[in-house]
């Protein structure tokens, strides 16, 4: 049995793919935006997705979701948690990351570190996670526990 649960959790050669939902045309199907080997560097993707193009300026929810994938079962999946309005943690890293609109050309250097260290936080929450051992699964439940710490945090030091 630990055996089937430790293949479902992902690790830096997993093949992954990170889909779009477009929630306004609730009849579409999932497209696929990227894929790749290396779970962090899907992660990574998807918060720069999510950030990017999950939220408005004002911190509500977008028409666009994303999430991503590993593998066949159901636990193999994460999405980040993306209320319909005040996403205020949400707001703050894309700040950090400079991905507010108006920062578009801001720092690459620290748009990447930042991007980089929440793949790194939410890998390791998802190694860690209790869905590996319980009978109901939350897609979101590592990024909701990232999330409420980012709340916490004055800075992207804090990360």
């Amino acid at each position: 049995m630990d055996d089937e649960i430790d293949s479902q959790i992902p690790n830096t050669s997993s093949a992954w793919q990170l889909w779009h939902h477009d929630m306004f045309d609730r009849d579409s199907s999932p497209s696929l935006q990227a894929s790749g080997t290396n779970i962090v560097q899907g992660l990574y993707e998807l918060w720069l997705y999510t950030l990017q193009e999950g939220i408005l300026e004002n911190g509500s929810a977008s028409f666009s979701r994303f999430h991503l994938t590993w593998g066949e079962t159901a636990s193999a999946r994460v999405d980040v948690f993306v209320k319909p309005f005040n996403n205020l943690s949400l707001l703050k890293l894309r700040q950090w990351a400079h991905l507010a609109h108006q920062d578009q050309n801001g720092e690459e250097e620290q748009r990447k570190a930042v991007l980089l260290r929440l793949a790194q936080l939410h890998y390791d929450l998802l190694r860690n996670s209790s869905r590996w051992r319980g009978s109901s699964i939350d897609w979101s439940a590592e990024s909701k526990e990232l999330l409420a710490s980012v709340q916490l945090k004055k800075g992207p030091e804090e990360l």
